[in-house]
């Protein structure tokens, strides 16, 4: 049976997945800008805000995360209510463009997440929204 699965696992696509990207933790954010940062118009309009100059992270972030590097970096920032269960995983596949995909969790629960990533300023990025 073993070698069965083998084989099978042989023919079956897969995406390449990413090295891991560094990601900052959302305690650079203070908690009385949080609500701010789930209004920022461009968070509502696609979910997330790519930040690309250090005076626009001093907008948000107490201090500015010093892992990142403005000048070769991005920060890249989700935020959004939503369940407690709800996640965002990522990937890159074979073109090298990374795809973030919000998933929703099932608890009807209701909690301000944010999700900080440093990129390259090279990287190309997709974010996708899993319907429910």
């Amino acid at each position: 049976m073993k070698n069965i699965f083998g084989v099978i696992m042989c023919f079956v696509p897969f995406p390449v997945f990413a090295s891991e990207l560094a990601e900052i933790p959302s305690l650079y954010i203070a908690p009385e800008i949080r609500s701010d940062f789930i209004a920022y118009p461009k968070i509502i309009d696609n979910g997330y805000v790519l930040i690309e100059k250090y005076y626009e992270a001093q907008k948000f972030f107490r201090p500015v995360p010093p892992d990142a590097d403005f000048t070769k970096e991005n920060i890249l920032v989700f935020a959004w209510g939503g369940s407690g269960e709800d996640k965002i995983d990522y990937d890159q596949d074979e073109e090298g463009v990374y795809h973030f995909v919000l998933k929703k969790g099932l608890t009807k629960d209701y909690v301000s997440h944010i999700k900080i990533f440093v990129l390259k300023k090279t990287d190309r990025f997709l974010f996708h929204r899993v319907l429910e």
